[in-house]
């Protein structure tokens, strides 16, 4: 069979495919259509509505806030310092115990190689 026969015995087993399935690719490009469309309008129900908000805060609110938030000032900059000397603090419990098992696993293939090689 020639490469020319080939193609159009796919070609028509293609074709013959498309028209037997032709009610489910409707149906189905039918639904993908309509979860875009909706998935389209929620990012734009859900866009519009933060801009609402945000121009909101920007035009009511934003000088009440810079007020409240310089009034605690000191109390969210003694937070922070906790956050920190804690996080800190964690961080070096953590590398002391990354450190000890560093040094107990070094004295293990020490010991390993010392039996192994009757040292």
């Amino acid at each position: 069979m020639s490469e020319v026969q080939e193609v159009l015995k796919y070609t028509s087993e293609i074709i013959r495919i498309v028209q037997e399935s032709s009610e489910e690719i409707k149906k189905q490009v039918v639904e993908n259509l309509k979860r875009r469309i909706i998935d389209n309008l929620t990012y734009e129900l859900h866009d519009g509505t933060t801009k609402i908000i945000t121009d909101f805060i920007n035009d009511h609110l934003k000088d009440d806030i810079q007020k409240i938030l310089e009034e605690a000032k000191p109390a969210i900059i003694e937070e922070i310092k906790k956050g920190i000397i804690s996080g800190v603090g964690e961080l070096a419990n953590s590398m002391i115990v990354q450190a000890q098992t560093n040094i107990e696993d070094s004295w293990r293939l020490k010991e390993v190689i010392r039996q192994l090689f009757n040292i």
